[in-house]
């Protein structure tokens, strides 16, 4: 058999759980704010732990910003160091180099979209959009022409899966001073034509978009006079955003008489971040507001066995299906190196708690009750920002009726779950491409493995 590989990723979660408002209070995130402006935050996370991107103020230009990052574990927070050229341009006289509002799907750390106001050609087109590959251990960084205007783009945001990309603009409304939401479809070679969200209104301003694992779009805007934090459903396929929109329903996160913006969600969904400038000294800083623990945090783990019943009449066989109750599961933590044994109910389920680490990696198969019977070596990978985890499906396969002297050896994959949110490897290795998500790590390390059995007729085919 060989060892089968499944990402289970923050983007492909069905959804953080609904989130009641919170008894706890609104603090500022100390450990990232300066002196100056501090704005919007995001996260990245990848096989090292989760950083926060933060668009500060040069503290030299009192116009100009750039991108600071910091390791985000648990609440603590340590400065990294910052992304160098051609991220954050050096500063230079007369010039207010303007760098920052980052987004990164949850799925790929390795691609990234940012702003900047650098020069194209001579000429000042205000803020722009950029994409950022990391590549052979740099960034590099090329404008995305085809979504920047002559006029203010800025605040963008990648969906989960990375294939929506929201940002504000000013291109509409620049001679009535308003700015809209457009969003734009990944198109596997190219984005689309960047199309008006049908939230953004000409009378107000509607900005800095986070499109969530909620199924929310956050963003902020002024209808109410001050910009605050409202949110409204959206379509993961066509980001377009269904029904009413509403203020977020957290506690003291909108403030009257303050402007809030740049919303994120951080650590599995439970925290939430935003900036304001309800500072005494009326600048803005980043802020947390920590939301209520998901009520069940573990991952559910079906195993079934699968055999092929064959009518002796006809000579056809059909693909059989059914739970696999009361057998033991091995479990090996390949993070604590540590092995655990649990026993499936009588539906065939046991249930795996979710530790709060960044990334969870384990290895899982079921003791077989006859040697005819092989079970699947699988290899789990999830990210610490899936609040909903999937149901991972184990499988017990029975050999003797897949290795029949009639050498019939069409295995029935359809249905097969792990094709759809990863691959088996290195068989399939070549189609990752395909992937709806970027695999989170490298899966280079796959190998085969092989296990004891007596020689079977047509064993060389």
């Amino acid at each position: 058999m060989l060892s089968v590989q499944l990402i289970a990723l923050s983007a492909l979660c069905a959804t953080i759980a609904a989130m009641a408002q919170s008894s706890r209070a609104v603090e500022p995130l100390r450990a990232v704010n300066t002196p100056g402006d501090d704005r919007a935050a995001c996260v990245r996370i990848d096989s090292t732990g989760t950083e926060l991107w933060v668009t500060s103020q040069i503290p030299s230009q009192p116009q100009g910003r750039m991108l600071k990052v910091y390791r985000f574990d648990a609440g603590q927070v340590t400065e990294l160091p910052a992304p160098t050229e051609p991220i954050n341009l050096r500063p230079q006289p007369g010039y207010s180099a303007r760098n920052g509002c980052a987004t990164f799907p949850l799925c790929s750390p390795d691609y990234g979209i940012f702003v900047s106001n650098r020069l194209v050609g001579g000429k000042d087109f205000d803020n722009d959009l950029y994409q950022m590959r990391w590549v052979n251990g740099t960034w590099q960084v090329q404008r995305l022409d085809s979504l920047s205007s002559e006029w203010w783009d800025d605040t963008p945001t990648l969906s989960p899966d990375g294939r929506l990309l929201y940002f504000a603009s000013n291109r509409n409304g620049h001679e009535r001073g308003t700015t809209d939401i457009f969003v734009s479809r990944w198109l596997d070679t190219a984005w689309s034509k960047p199309v008006l969200v049908t939230i953004s209104t000409e009378q107000w301003s509607e900005q800095s978009p986070f499109a969530a694992t909620d199924g929310y779009l956050y963003y902020a805007t002024n209808r109410s006079g001050d910009f605050d934090i409202w949110r409204v459903a959206y379509d993961p396929t066509t980001g377009a955003t269904v029904g009413r929109p509403e203020p977020v329903p957290f506690e003291g996160v909108n403030q009257r008489g303050t402007n809030e913006g740049h919303p994120a969600f951080a650590e599995r969904g439970t925290i939430f971040l935003f900036s304001s400038n309800r500072t005494p000294a009326r600048d803005y800083d980043i802020f947390m507001l920590a939301l209520p623990q998901t009520p069940s945090d573990s991952l559910t783990v079906r195993v079934i066995i699968r055999t092929r019943v064959v009518d002796w009449l006809t000579g056809t066989a059909e693909d059989s299906i059914a739970v696999y109750p009361n057998r033991p599961v091995q479990v090996r933590d390949l993070n604590g190196r540590t092995t655990r044994t649990l026993t499936t109910s009588a539906e065939g389920i046991v249930r795996l708690p979710l530790p709060q680490r960044m990334q969870e990696r384990w290895e899982l198969s079921a003791q077989p009750h006859s040697p005819r019977y092989v079970s699947s070596r699988d290899t789990l990978e999830l990210s610490n920002l899936c609040a909903e985890p999937p149901v991972h499906t184990l499988v017990v396969w029975d050999t003797a009726t897949i290795l029949a002297p009639e050498c019939v050896q069409d295995f029935p994959v359809k249905n097969v779950r792990f094709f759809v949110t990863g691959y088996w490897c290195p068989t399939t290795q070549r189609y990752t491409s395909w992937l709806s998500c970027t695999p989170l790590l490298s899966l280079d390390t796959c190998s085969a493995v092989w296990f004891e059995q007596p020689r079977l007729a047509c064993e060389d085919n």
